[in-house]
């Protein structure tokens, strides 16, 4: 499992860039692209479980978590969560 979600780091390294999640990402950027992976796992796309970038939804699903963790972490997300919930 954690081959396949290196495998969704590397993708993004060559689309994005290197360290790309690193510079002061709004948080909910990571937590919609996850959403739309574990989405099209669910419901069975014409591509099946594989995303046309070659790795498992899930995997892909799994790296934006982490990648939002990361800048969560180190203090480089923007938090553009909706504030009228936090109460």
């Amino acid at each position: 499992a954690l081959l396949e979600v290196a495998k969704a780091f590397t993708h993004g390294r060559s689309k994005y860039g290197l360290f790309n999640y690193s510079q002061n990402m709004e948080v909910l950027r990571y937590i919609d692209a996850g959403d739309r992976h574990k989405n099209q796992f669910l419901t069975f796309k014409d591509e099946g479980d594989i995303d046309e970038s070659g790795v498992h939804h899930l995997a892909l699903q799994a790296a934006n978590a982490l990648m939002a963790l990361d800048a969560i972490l180190t203090g480089k997300i923007v938090d553009n969560r909706n504030k009228v919930y936090n109460k």
